[in-house]
């Protein structure tokens, strides 16, 4: 064996002198000061020649893993220095070129199975010239690394008196097989031993047009083949569309456009648009590649010149969607939008145009003069005028939510072309029910003991001659019992006396118009707080009744104009004070019994009272009456 050898691929068969077990590939020998040592064993069920060959991939792999080359192997068992187990995978070639000093096959078997073929080799390597090859390789950028991770020359064939037969490509690299891929391997490559004979050559390489041809294999001697980089015609567009294309620094004019691009080498597209920021982009084609290529542009935004309009339409407001220009010209705007510009002059009707822009590009407003018509629908209608809204919102107040809506009428007087007084007069229904006044009573139940009249008093009771008014299904009746009460009456929960709900229909209000958007004004209400009565069913000396009381209340508002008809409106009032109110109460409780000795316990009858609870002095106010409400509206 050469120096330089080829592991990758054992050619031909292993004659059959070569036969035997290989149960000594199962473990790798040791290694020792001098030598690493590697086996390897594999199975074919085709031939002997298949095993062998896969025996000398496993070999293959272990040195690739050892200067760092990842592999995927096909075998039953390998051992390497980091202590793999064995695996059973596709095999797929990429150890590249890797100088080999110092490595020798000791020995290689192929013993026959029932069913197929066992190969098994061993090698071992000098230390020194792993070591060596190691660190010529670390000294190698990653580029340079993978150019020359490769073997050097192949075993030949054993089985015929051959010739050694090297192949080189330009450049090289390219895979090489002679006679259908019995001998093979990436060229600059050697193989030690062909046997003489016509012969199909392959050489194929990524990015590379093949080579296919007939070869007779010469006595001895190299071939050289030159490989022809293949193209591929990509059309380049872009999203935009109408845009310059130029390759490599070549103008090819405007899009689409279609060139030969060399596989394998990187190419320089630049995309020119008058509306969008030139783009380069770098692509490196193959075979593989799609045959259309699309560069993405997006268009710059633009903007609108409004300093030749504003020389010939003095004191016109511009806005462009919402914002108005304070300078000549807009912020940047995307293009090939329509864009809403609206021309605003005191005292007269906004103009509302649009616009579509350029990207990339300023286009200049057209400047000719603007007619306005006067505006007679609004704050603008001279220097006295009307004012009218209707309204509906929510609002809150004493502690409950409700609704509310209204109109009102009102005059305005502009001050200036900024500042204006406004008053108006509204009606408003409110919903602004309010908590309970805490005006109270109990029910109060006892048993009052009846007895036969002039009869002994028993012994502990207070006996008294007692008359109710007994109440019944088909009337009621005074009736005198003598007897004696119940000590501990029995106490019914309390039920409200008087419900108020509050009323508001009338309102004034009088302020300043600001900007002519805002209304800041004072609020002045009149309203109506009412008290019914709650039926005392009988218990209580309380007639039915309806109470009123007019209440006046107070605040602040600010209307807020969105639009010329319509807007919203936030106000606040309260009465300022506690409420006083209108009633008198008798305190004095009634005892109103029912005669229930036929139903529920013939010894007893019960009697009811009334009293108020905790209304010494009888309460005259309530809290004052606060609201808050929000609300839309509409007008002139």
């Amino acid at each position: 064996m050469k120096k330089l050898l080829y592991i990758v691929l054992c050619i031909g068969g292993i004659s059959a002198a070569n036969a035997g077990d290989c149960d000594w590939a199962t473990v790798t020998p040791p290694d020792d000061a001098k030598y690493k040592y590697f086996v390897a064993k594999s199975y074919s069920e085709t031939s002997a020649s298949d095993a062998a060959n896969k025996a000398e991939q496993d070999i293959d792999a272990q040195i690739g893993r050892l200067f760092g080359t990842k592999l995927d192997v096909q075998s039953e068992f390998y051992s390497d220095e980091i202590g793999a187990s064995g695996t059973t995978r596709s095999y797929e070639r990429a150890i590249g070129m890797i100088t080999l000093k110092g490595l020798e096959r000791q020995r290689s078997d192929v013993e026959k199975t029932t069913d197929g073929w066992t190969g098994c080799v061993q090698y071992r390597y000098l230390k020194s010239e792993i070591n060596a090859e190691k660190q010529r390789l670390q000294s190698m950028s990653s580029d340079e690394l993978q150019a020359s991770l490769r073997f050097t020359e192949v075993v030949g064939d054993t089985q015929c008196r051959g010739t050694p037969v090297e192949i080189v490509t330009v450049p090289a690299g390219a895979y090489v097989t002679i006679d259908n891929g019995r001998y093979q391997g990436s060229a600059p490559i050697k193989f030690g031993n062909v046997c003489n004979g016509k012969y199909t050559l392959e050489i194929t390489k990524e990015n590379y047009e093949p080579i296919t041809e007939q070869l007779i294999v010469p006595t001895s001697g190299r071939i050289t083949k030159t490989l022809k980089r293949g193209t591929k015609t990509i059309t380049v567009r872009t999203s935009l569309g109408d845009s310059n294309i130029a390759v490599n620094g070549v103008d090819y004019g405007k899009e689409p456009i279609k060139f030969n691009a060399p596989l394998g080498i990187e190419q320089s597209i630049t995309a020119t648009n008058a509306e969008a920021a030139q783009v380069t982009q770098t692509r490196t084609f193959s075979y593989e590649s799609d045959d259309e290529y699309t560069i993405s542009m997006s268009k710059l935004p633009g903007k609108i010149d409004f300093s030749a309009f504003k020389a010939r339409n003095p004191g016109v407001e511009i806005y462009v969607n919402g914002n108005e220009i304070i300078d000549n010209a807009s912020a940047e705007l995307a293009p090939d939008v329509e864009h809403n510009v609206t021309l605003s002059k005191k005292d007269f009707v906004d103009i509302h145009e649009t616009i579509t822009l350029t990207g990339g590009d300023i286009t200049y407003y057209p400047s000719q003069t603007r007619s306005f018509s006067q505006d007679n629908s609004n704050w603008a209608q001279g220097r006295i005028g009307l004012a009218g809204l209707i309204f509906a919102g929510g609002t809150y107040s004493n502690n409950k939510f409700g609704i509310n809506a209204g109109f009102e009428l009102g005059a305005r007087l502009r001050l200036n072309n900024t500042f204006g007084i406004r008053g108006g007069l509204g009606l408003q229904w409110a919903d602004l029910d309010i908590e309970p006044t805490g005006l109270n009573y109990d029910y109060y139940k006892y048993q009052f003991n009846p007895l036969p009249t002039n009869t002994n008093c028993p012994d502990g009771q207070n006996c008294q001659y007692e008359t109710f008014y007994q109440h019944n299904s088909t009337g009621g009746y005074n009736d005198t019992f003598w007897g004696y009460f119940s000590e501990n009456p029995t106490i019914i929960p309390e039920k409200q006396l008087i419900d108020w709900e509050y009323r508001e229909p009338f309102y004034l209000n009088f302020g300043v118009i600001a900007w002519e958007r805002f209304y800041l004004y004072g609020i002045g209400a009149i309203g109506f707080l009412e008290g019914s009565s709650v039926n005392p069913d009988k218990y209580m000396p309380v007639p039915p009744s309806t109470l009123k009381s007019t209440v006046f209340r107070f605040g602040a508002g600010i209307q807020w104009n969105i639009g010329k008809l319509y807007g919203i409106r936030f106000q606040y009032l309260t009465s300022g004070k506690k409420i006083s109110l209108p009633y008198e109460f008798e305190m004095s409780p009634a005892y109103i019994g029912t005669d229930s000795r036929e139903h529920n316990d013939p010894n007893y009858i019960w009697l009811y009272r009334g009293e108020i609870k905790n209304m010494n002095p009888v309460q005259d106010t309530i809290d004052a009456i606060e609201s808050i409400s929000l609300s839309f509206f509409i007008g002139f």
